[in-house]
Formats: C-alpha cells, sequence, structure tokens
C-alpha cells in the first residue's frame, strides 16, 4: 500500500521534496537502483489532464539515492504559479521491468500568491 502524504507548496516559488521509499516496517529502505519513476499531479483524481508531470527520464522527478530509496520531486515555480486551484492530488510510481508500484499519494494544498 501506498504512504499518504499531504504537501503544501507556495504557488510561484520552486517546490522540492524528498520521499524516502521504506518497507512496511519504516526503517529498511527499498533499493530503487535500476527504477524509472513517473508522478502526476491533477486537479482532482478524475480530471483528464494533468496539472504537471514529471518522470525520471525527462524532468521534475530524480531518484538520487537508489540505495536508500530516495526519491525528489520538484516543481517549478513558472509552473505553479499558472495553477488556478487551491488543492491538488499527486501520486508516484516507480517502475522496475515495466511493473509500476505507487509508493506515495496525497493531497497538493497550494498556498495561492498575492504578488505576480
Amino acid at each position: 500500500m501506498a504512504q499518504r502524504k499531504n504537501l503544501r507548496l507556495d504557488q510561484g516559488s520552486d517546490f522540492r521534496h524528498t520521499f524516502l521509499y521504506r518497507e512496511p516496517d519504516g526503517v529498511t529502505a527499498i533499493d530503487l537502483t535500476g527504477f524509472t519513476a513517473r508522478a502526476q499531479v491533477r486537479e482532482s483524481i478524475w480530471s483528464a489532464t494533468p496539472l504537471y508531470e514529471a518522470t525520471t527520464e525527462t524532468t521534475g522527478l530524480q531518484i538520487t539515492d537508489p540505495t536508500n530509496g530516495k526519491v525528489v520531486l520538484t516543481i517549478a515555480g513558472s509552473v505553479s504559479e499558472a495553477w488556478l486551484v487551491d488543492q491538488a492530488v499527486y501520486d508516484i510510481e516507480v517502475v522496475d521491468s515495466g511493473s509500476p508500484t505507487r509508493i506515495v499519494q496525497g493531497t497538493l494544498f497550494i498556498d495561492r500568491e498575492a504578488t505576480r
């Protein structure tokens, strides 16, 4: 089962969050050597078009320390400044040999910016 982690993002500011993929004991890291990862942010789980997509092959998502299960999600401020929502949903999947596993999901609360 995927970990549930709600996050806050300051709209218009660069966002970065590190996730640690762990065994159910919460301590033992899961080795992500050879894995890729993908993530999406959507206005709602039913939205047809994502607000943001990231992959380890393109941009916005990195497996920075595979043996310790570290995955970093980044969203540029120039991306979030266009969002017209106060909250969204997101998840991150890791993929090994074509088989995806969702590692984290949650709500992304957006603190709207006044200065533009």
